[in-house]
């Protein structure tokens, strides 16, 4: 039988930083655009209800995920903001989908029937945004106006936004227009979408293309909505030069770890005395020293508990080193 023991060591979260963080990432906008969270991975290894909770109590408008089941976790949490699915859809997801009020990410026609289909089935509207990709190779829409010429036929069906995503490294390189005018290709695709979906919808919907890095070195590309992810939980995207990095971000977590044994003693006459001396000398640092990373960290020198208590910690360092290198 398993005891509930608190563990060891753990990722403290400091729900202030997270609050913080989203209040600075605001001083960005103009007052009509969007603020989506994004809580995709366990919100970075921070908790995904826990960090979900904080930012919707802080005023995001969106909340972002990879999956259905983070979004029917955050659903089951008790969250009502609108929750996009990055995902493509699949046609058996779809009545789940409609089921947790989730915004579902179509590329195809596959899917936006299968959605068109459950919601006549549900007699529920079904929710969702076309995804066009810009260049990174992932699936996207090929006839954006002939999906929604198919879409206009559906009356359940409801267009919530068309986004891509952009590699802020690329970004500065997007075509011609941007050589002669720097954010014209942005405004192009801005003035293109609104027409069609005018034209073909009878509506506007909004316009997403910009995560952290090109938030924070591109005003033009804001667009509606900026999609924000690794800025919120207190950290940089590595492409983001110094002099784009004015905000004043804290980091939102900090690692801890229990003492597992210490040593005043000076003189040892085992084979490991220089071991035992230079544990001691560590254990005799103060507490909450501060790393290279710039989190407080509490040290823990015990070999057998190091191996195996920070197996989750390594883990949620992966999903933040993924997010500042992607951009998110």
């Amino acid at each position: 039988m398993l005891l509930a023991m608190p563990p060891l060591t753990y990722v403290a979260v400091d729900p202030a930083a997270l609050r913080h963080n989203l209040a600075q990432a605001r001083t960005l906008l103009e007052p009509a655009t969007q603020l989506m969270a994004v809580v995709k991975a366990n919100a970075y290894g921070h908790g995904l209800v826990l960090a979900a909770s904080v930012f919707a109590e802080s005023g995001a408008d969106w909340l972002g995920v990879s999956t259905l089941e983070e979004g029917a976790a955050l659903r089951a949490a008790g969250l009502h903001l609108p929750i996009l699915v990055f995902l493509p859809c699949p046609p058996e997801q779809a009545a789940d989908l409609i089921a947790h009020r989730l915004s579902a990410t179509v590329v195809g026609e596959e899917s936006l029937v299968a959605l068109a289909r459950a919601a006549e089935i549900a007699q529920r509207p079904a929710h969702y945004q076309f995804y066009l990709d810009a260049g990174l190779g992932r699936p996207g829409v090929d006839d954006l106006p002939r999906l929604m010429e198919i879409a206009s036929g559906f009356p359940l069906l409801v267009l919530d936004g068309l986004y891509m995503h952009l590699d802020a490294a690329a970004a500065p390189r997007l075509g011609p227009l941007e050589t002669l005018k720097p954010g014209a290709e942005f405004r192009l695709f801005a003035a293109t979408a609104h027409e069609i979906t005018d034209r073909l919808l009878g509506t506007r919907v909004p316009l997403h293309a910009a995560a952290s890095a090109l938030a924070l070195t591109r005003p033009e590309a804001r667009l509606d909505l900026v999609r924000l992810g690794t800025l919120l939980y207190g950290q940089y995207p590595a492409s983001v030069p110094p002099a784009a990095r004015s905000l004043d971000l804290r980091p939102a977590r900090s690692l801890r770890s229990t003492v597992a044994w210490r040593s005043n003693s000076s003189a040892c006459s085992s084979a490991n005395s220089a071991a035992v001396i230079q544990n001691a000398r560590r254990c005799q640092e103060p507490s909450g020293t501060r790393s290279k990373s710039g989190f407080s960290i509490q040290r823990s020198i015990h070999p057998r508990q190091k191996s195996s208590s920070t197996m989750g910690t390594s883990r949620t360092a992966r999903a933040m080193r993924i997010a500042r290198a992607s951009g998110y």
